[in-house]
């Protein structure tokens, strides 16, 4: 949300600032920082209310495996061995804290 805001203040306080840049960039740019902050962790922290703290977490650890399968169709972007073994350390540490979790749980 503050990124959001900072970058409407700069737009309105620094004179020329997006003269040479469309309007539909700088639209999505402040959806953006808006979406990524501020509703995200509203979502998340609604989502407390029905599951628990433990399960939230899981399911937002995998986030970054979803931004790595549309940044691969949206930006030019090369899937290499340390993106490969980053997503598989995450699906593995996941992996264990769930199986932990279910042992407890039992």
């Amino acid at each position: 949300m503050v990124s959001a805001l900072l970058l409407l203040v700069a737009g309105f306080l620094i004179p020329h600032t997006y003269t040479s840049v469309p309007l539909t960039g700088v639209a999505f740019n402040f959806g953006g920082a808006f979406f990524n902050g501020f509703l995200s962790l509203l979502l998340f922290y609604t989502s407390l209310k029905y599951i628990t703290a433990g399960k939230a977490n899981i399911v937002r650890a995998l986030g970054p495996l979803i931004v790595i399968v549309y940044s691969y169709y949206f930006f030019p972007i090369t899937i290499n061995a340390q993106i490969i073994c980053g997503a598989l350390l995450l699906i593995l540490a996941t992996t264990i804290v769930t199986v932990k979790q279910a042992q407890v749980n039992e």
